[in-house]
C-alpha cells in the first residue's frame, strides 16, 4: 500500500460534483510491497501432519520441516517447499487444514497385462515427478503392478513423497489421491514405456477424477484475524472459498481495518473453464 496525495486531480471515489468545502480523503490501492513482507500458506494436512487445523506456524529453513508439520505426500508440504525453492528469505507462515469430511479422493486406474520378456525399468510419472520400477523377465501383469506400488510407496528418484498412493489387483493397479477434494483431478498418472511383453493401454485422459469436496478456508481465515501478510497462497479455486476469500479481502483493504494484501491461486484448465 502506498500513499498519494491528490492537489489538483481527481478522486476515484470522492464524487467530483461535492461543492461543499472541506478535506476529502479516500483510500486507494498503490501496491509497494517488500520482499521482507510476510507471506501465508494456506494447505490441507494429511492426518499424519502435526499441525492442527487451523493452527499456524512460522516456517523455518527450506521448508523440510513442513512434511512433519502437514504430513508426507500432503499439498501442504510440497507447496512450502516449492515456496523455499522459489524465495529463502521471506517471512513464511503456514497454516493447516483439515480434509473435508464427506470430501472424495480422485482417483484412476491402469490395467497391466501380459508377461515380460525383457528385463528394463520402467518410469511411471505421477505429475512431474518420476518414481522407478524395476521388471524382470518373467514378471507377470500382476507382479508388475506390486512393483508399481512399491515404487509409488517409496517416491520420486529424489526421495520426495508422491501425492498419491497405488493397490494393486493382479495387474490393475489403483491410484489414489492422499487428499479429498478437486486438486486430485489435475494430478497426472502416466506409466510411460512398458517393457516388452507386457501391454497397458493409456485412457484418453491422464488424470485422475471423481475428486470433490474441498477444505473449508472458514477456519484459515479466522487464524489470520490478527497477522497482516502481504501475500496468500491457497492450491483452492472452489466458489464457496473464493467467496471467503472476497468477503475477508474487501474487509481487509476497507478504511477501518487497512490491513491489505494479495491472495493467489491458480488451477489447471482451458480458459472456457
Amino acid at each position: 500500500m502506498g500513499a498519494q496525495i491528490v492537489t489538483n486531480g481527481s478522486f476515484n471515489q470522492v464524487p467530483a460534483d461535492g461543492l461543499v468545502p472541506g478535506a476529502r480523503a479516500e483510500v486507494e490501492f498503490f501496491p509497494v510491497f517488500a520482499a521482507n513482507q510476510e507471506a501465508v500458506l494456506i494447505a490441507p494436512r494429511l492426518s499424519t501432519g502435526t499441525l492442527a487445523d487451523g493452527e499456524f506456524q512460522y516456517l523455518s529453513g527450506n521448508g523440510g520441516q513442513a512434511r512433519e508439520l502437514f504430513g508426507a505426500g500432503s499439498i501442504g508440504e510440497r507447496m512450502a517447499k516449492a515456496f523455499r525453492r522459489a524465495n529463502q528469505t521471506q517471512p513464511l507462515i503456514v497454516i493447516a487444514l483439515d480434509d473435508e469430511g464427506t470430501g472424495v479422493e480422485a482417483s484412476t486406474t491402469r490395467a497391466i497385462t501380459g508377461t515380460a520378456t525383457t528385463a528394463a525399468q520402467m518410469r511411471i510419472y505421477v505429475g512431474r515427478q518420476a518414481g522407478v520400477v524395476g521388471v524382470d523377465i518373467g514378471d507377470t501383469a500382476s507382479v508388475g503392478g506390486d512393483a508399481i506400488v512399491t515404487a509409488v510407496t517409496a517416491g520420486d528418484e529424489d526421495g520426495e513423497s508422491l501425492p498419491v498412493t497405488a493397490s494393486n489387483s493382479t495387474g490393475t493397479v489403483t491410484f489414489t489421491c492422499r487428499h479429498m477434494g478437486e486438486m486430485g483431478n489435475e494430478i497426472e498418472i502416466d506409466l510411460g514405456t512398458i517393457p516388452a511383453g507386457l501391454s497397458h493401454t493409456a485412457p484418453a485422459s491422464l488424470t485422475m477424477t471423481s475428486g470433490a469436496g474441498n477444505a473449508s478456508h472458514a477456519g484459515g481465515i479466522a487464524a489470520l484475524s490478527a497477522a497482516d501478510p502481504a501475500y496468500i497462497v491457497t492450491p483452492h479455486t472452489d466458489d464457496p472459498n473464493m467467496d471467503r476469500w472476497d468477503t475477508e479481502m474487501s474487509d481487509r483493504w476497507g478504511p477501518l481495518r487497512q490491513q491489505y494484501g494479495l491472495v493467489f491461486s491458480a488451477r489447471r484448465g482451458t480458459l472456457n473453464e
